[in-house]
């Protein structure tokens, strides 16, 4: 639109221009020779001018279609000329070819003569000859036949037979034969030559007739043209001065000042240029690439700043979390058990079966005489007391062993919810930040629109909104009143403010639902983070919980088996007493025993094997 403006403001400075043009011929030739130029014109025959005009143009159109016709026929005979040319080349070159074959020949046939009447005989060269003249219808009949039974009384060895006179005649036939053919092809070729160059010389003449015609039809009709613009001009001057003169007659008095007529032409031209300005001006500022460049990149806003540092630990703690740490043979297992930490119990169980076996050995018989006193019916109850107790720890560590199953199976359930939420939070945050960053770029856009838009606005404005200056009083007619009064496109350039603050109007409008956009964005994404970091919280207490509980398992399993190991050793101790007391059918230990306890006034011990090792 603006564009459209600035070529309508350009176009109507080339009219006035145009017009201010006519009106300074006038002014600067005078009121007196310009009612003196319409009174010519008004004498002038018009009609009879366009009478010649258009007589002139008829002849001219015949002139051009004559001029064309010669100019064709001299390319014809141009055409014709080459073509003669190049069959003369060929002709020349074939008489040459073939001339000189013929000088050969003869020379060949005369050195054959003169080696024949020597005796030599007849040279291969010169039998060739004879036989291709043998075929030659330049030979009469008879000769023809002779040389063909001289070639064949040679070819049968009786070439003695034939007069060597009559021979030597018969050769110089053939040479004078070759001798008059030859001379028949110069003559030949003379003639040729000769026609060529009469063709050259008709062919010369005409193209000279032809250029010499077009030269003067060329001539005819640049002299017709020549009074044809004069009759043009004549005509054109007439109709000037008879209507623009005539309109331009009552604007000029006797003492016209045509200079004051120019500075006002400046003035009016200095506002026509201030105009084309501000409407240039308005488009660079919406169409400057470096413009454009710098508004953008000012109106980018912040980079967008990551709200999740909370995610990020609560994350990195659980990882911590879920790192085993390596066991050391001199951490304590049931510190650790009773701390609720998390403890592989592994190694503990394989260390205490095998003291459980070693004291299976060596131990139920290392102590017979705590024993001593008791019955068998007493040893039976006891026994029977020790296997049920025996058996309710195997339950018990059954149980045990499927908690620890249930509780593993837990931990791990929590641990991949922990995993999933730290992968929602990162695709969460990945989507805001492609959120914001479009968001970003959509007011960046808009705020450079909005300085462009509000830069453009206000040129324009500044410029329509404007008071004209007041021309000044001059004497006589104003520039004004002869050309017409200079009017700035005030509507268009005030209707394109009004478009401009629409658009800027909408513009702002987008911005702040964009703006809404990105905090409403901002909060539900910050509301979700919360929740996933509270979510991933309660998982982390849940992991710590579960650990705590499987190291309470694990250690109550530990209990549970050491107490049944040693509920076993006694069941095998007292199932050897008891079978010691039915071989001995006393119901009593044998006294020897309980005497040797009694020797040593303290209790029995067994040694304890050497390669034992307490965790």
């Amino acid at each position: 639109m603006l564009q459209t403006v600035k070529e309508q403001v350009s176009k109507d400075g080339e009219e006035d221009s145009e017009l201010f043009g006519k009106y300074m011929m006038f002014c600067w030739k005078g009121r007196e020779a310009l009612e003196k130029a319409i009174e010519e014109a008004e004498e002038a025959d018009l009609d009879s001018l366009k009478t010649s005009i258009e007589g002139a143009e008829e002849t001219r159109k015949g002139i051009e279609d004559h001029l064309a016709e010669d100019k064709a026929k001299q390319e014809d005979v141009q055409t014709a000329m080459a073509k003669a040319k190049t069959l003369r080349d060929s002709e020349a070159s074939f008489f040459k070819k073939e001339s000189d074959k013929l000088r050969e020949d003869i020379k060949t046939m005369k050195l054959a003569i003169k080696a024949h009447d020597r005796g030599d005989g007849l040279t291969t060269t010169g039998i060739q000859l004879l036989k291709q003249i043998s075929g030659s219808s330049d030979m009469k009949p008879n000769d023809k036949d002779a040389v063909k039974a001289f070639l064949q009384k040679i070819k049968d060895g009786e070439e003695e037979t034939v007069p060597h006179k009559d021979q030597i005649r018969l050769l110089l036939k053939v040479a004078d034969v070759m001798q008059k053919k030859l001379e028949a092809l110069v003559k030949e070729e003379r003639v040729e030559l000769d026609d060529f160059r009469d063709y050259k010389a008709m062919i010369k003449d005409k193209s000279s007739f032809l250029a010499a015609d077009i030269k003067q039809v060329s001539k005819e009709a640049e002299d017709l043209d020549e009074k044809m613009n004069s009759d043009k001009d004549e005509l054109e001057d007439a109709a000037r001065y008879l209507f623009e003169g005539r309109a331009f007659l009552p604007f000029l008095q006797p003492a016209e000042n045509c200079s004051k007529r120019e500075e006002e032409w400046h003035k009016r031209c200095k506002t026509r240029t201030k105009e084309l300005v501000a409407l240039t001006q308005t488009m660079n500022t919406l169409t400057d690439d470096d413009f454009l460049d710098e508004l953008y990149a000012k109106g980018v806003p912040g980079p967008w700043k990551e709200g999740a540092d909370h995610a990020r630990i609560a994350s990195r703690h659980a990882k911590e979390m879920n790192q085993e740490k390596p066991s050391s043979f001199q951490t304590d297992l049931f510190a650790l058990a009773l701390q609720g930490k998390n403890a592989s119990f592994n190694k503990f169980f394989q260390v205490l079966d095998g003291m459980t076996n070693l004291l299976g050995k060596d131990g139920a018989d290392s102590q017979p005489e705590r024993f001593c006193g008791q019955s068998m019916n007493e040893t039976e109850d006891k026994l029977k007391r020790l296997t049920v107790t025996v058996s309710n720890l195997g339950a018990v560590i059954a149980k045990h062993e499927k908690n620890i199953q249930v509780v593993t199976s837990e931990i791990n359930e929590a641990k991949e919810d922990i995993q999933k939420l730290e992968k929602d939070i990162l695709a969460t945050g990945k989507v805001r930040k492609q959120e914001h960053d479009d968001n970003s770029e959509q007011l960046a856009t808009d705020n450079m629109t909005v300085t462009l838009v509000s830069a453009a606005r206000d040129r324009l404005h500044g410029y329509y909104s404007a008071e004209d200056e007041e021309e000044p009083e001059t004497d006589g007619a104003s520039l004004s009143e002869i050309i017409g009064p200079y009017l700035k496109k005030q509507d268009e350039g005030l209707n394109i403010v009004e478009m401009l603050v629409a658009t800027l109007e909408e513009v702002k409008a987008e911005m702040k639902r964009v703006e809404a956009k990105e905090r409403q964005e901002q909060l539900l994404w910050e509301a979700s983070v919360r929740k996933s970091v509270k979510a991933h919280a309660h998982s982390v207490q849940i992991l710590a919980d579960k650990q705590g509980a499987k190291a309470d398992h694990e250690a109550s399993l530990n209990s549970a088996g050491r107490e049944k190991n040693a509920k076993l050793k006694d069941v095998k101790a007292t199932s050897k007493y008891l079978s010691q007391l039915q071989k001995n059918h006393t119901g009593f230990l044998q006294p020897v025993v309980c005497g040797r306890r009694e020797a040593k006034g303290k209790p029995f011990t067994a040694p304890l094997p050497k390669n034992l090792i307490f965790w």
